[in-house]
């Protein structure tokens, strides 16, 4: 239980599969909130979509951040999905699970046009591509947030 000066706990799962571009974010985050959070992110040392969804049922995640070009498919879901597909499927699973913000990162459309829009639709809340600024990573972040206080 929380005294009455303790800061609320934020959870993010940080999954870009690069360990300098985890440790960015991770610190730009805490950075940013730590005023108003207790941040805590955890990032995935081996990005596949199997331990993708290893990692978050194990911690209770606030907000997912998921670079999902480096999605290594491990046909987590035994349907012999091809890449593509498994992301749509990973974001799909993971907003049905938790009902959770996720925030897509993606640094090519991995070959369809649609590609931010499908992301969309199958559960990311934003979906940004990289590189991008900071400073739009913090706002969707705020907007995420606020979104969770109102539901």
């Amino acid at each position: 239980m929380k005294s009455g000066n303790e800061k609320p706990r934020l959870n993010i799962l940080l999954g870009s599969g690069e360990e300098e571009l985890d440790k960015v974010f991770g610190k730009y985050l805490s950075e940013t909130f730590q005023e108003e959070y207790a941040v805590s992110s955890i990032a995935i040392k081996k990005y596949t979509s199997s331990e993708i969804i290893k990692i978050s049922e194990k911690f209770n995640f606030d907000i997912f951040i998921i670079l999902l070009n480096n999605i290594i498919p491990t046909d987590a879901f035994n349907r012999d999905l091809n890449r593509t597909a498994e992301v749509y499927e990973i974001l799909r699973y993971l907003k049905k699970r938790y009902q959770k913000p996720i925030i897509g990162l993606y640094g090519s459309a991995l070959d369809d046009i649609d590609f931010e829009k499908k992301v969309l639709k199958a559960g990311a809340d934003y979906c940004y591509l990289v590189p991008f600024e900071l400073d739009v990573l913090r706002q969707a972040v705020i907007e995420c947030l606020n979104k969770q206080k109102t539901l």
